[in-house]
């Protein structure tokens, strides 16, 4: 370009154009609109699977009365009561149900779902037994008879209905 004095020299600008800007908040955004839920998502299972060990101590018991004996009837429903100090945040109730299964009840105000729909969820754990063995092991999972599928919520290993070993 010549100017007045001769040829003028056209200097560069350091700083983004506002296109160049728009087009990175788009981007941004995109990425945001999909990583917020499944971040969610993710939270919400690191929540409900921090509730497994407080079903170990229950767990233990039952392995221990079955050992000495004990045979769980189809009809046995016990609430077990925890301490207000010791209760975690998320955790409802703990029930050992029939057949020694223990269900985890979940608070699902405080986990953020809708508790509304009357709907629950429910981490099931139910012992079998080997009989050759006498090894008891167990199976995580959903009560097969929710309504409402909440298997994303639970841990990998746990996202089936589980069915009573009605001979333990």
């Amino acid at each position: 370009m010549y100017g007045i004095s001769g040829p003028r020299k056209v200097t560069q600008s350091g700083a983004f154009s506002l296109i160049e800007l728009m087009v990175v908040v788009a981007i941004v955004g995109t990425l945001s609109m999909v990583a917020v839920p499944s971040y969610k998502v993710q939270v919400l299972r690191s929540e409900v699977a921090s509730l497994m060990p407080v079903a170990d101590a229950i767990k233990i018991s039952i392995m221990e009365s079955h050992t000495y004996g004990t045979t769980f009837g189809a009809t046995e429903d016990v609430q077990i009561a925890l301490a207000a100090t010791d209760k975690p945040k998320y955790l409802g109730e703990l029930v050992r149900t029939f057949y020694g299964c223990i269900s985890v009840n979940y608070d699902l105000n405080q986990l953020g779902l809708d508790s509304g729909s009357g709907q629950e969820l429910s981490l099931v754990l139910c012992p079998t037994n080997d009989p050759a063995t006498n090894i008891i092991s167990w199976n995580c999972g959903y009560s097969a008879t929710t309504t409402v599928d909440y298997a994303t919520y639970l841990p990998g290993n746990c996202r089936q209905a589980v069915t009573e070993d009605t001979t333990f």
